[in-house]
């Protein structure tokens, strides 16, 4: 299971911990239970496809060999600029969306690129479109 979520923010440093946003709806949804544990990812445009991958048809996103199994059996993408382990601590339903609170656990760096941005429907780069 995955999804591309656009709202990935740092809520505190110590205990290290993290927020998304996703939508209620997502097929990701019924597996956001406190306890559970999440695969995040942070991509470049060089790794675009993947976000486009994910936000896609859910039967497909992981065929092929962009992923290996991680921490827990979780999905681990290939290329990506980072990648965390979190467990659910809090979930905030808020009309059709919710607030997602994990506690980062472990991760690891992969290659630098620059960042990619989602806006008005659209891949961006700092300054241009991708």
């Amino acid at each position: 299971m995955g999804f591309t979520a656009t709202s990935l923010a740092s809520l505190s440093a110590t205990p290290p911990l993290a927020t998304f946003n996703m939508a209620r709806i997502s097929s990701a949804w019924p597996a956001m239970t406190v306890g559970n544990h999440v695969a995040i990812h942070t991509l470049g445009p060089r790794t675009r496809f993947l976000a486009e991958l994910m936000a896609g048809d859910h039967d497909v996103r992981f065929d092929g060999e962009h992923w290996h199994p991680g921490p827990h059996g979780l999905p681990i993408l290939e290329g990506v600029t980072a990648w965390m382990l979190g467990a659910v601590v809090e979930v905030h339903p808020i009309e059709e969306s919710a607030v997602i609170v994990v506690a980062i656990e472990d991760g690891g760096l992969g290659p630098e690129d620059e960042a990619l941005l989602y806006h008005e429907r659209q891949y961006r780069k700092p300054g241009e479109m991708v």
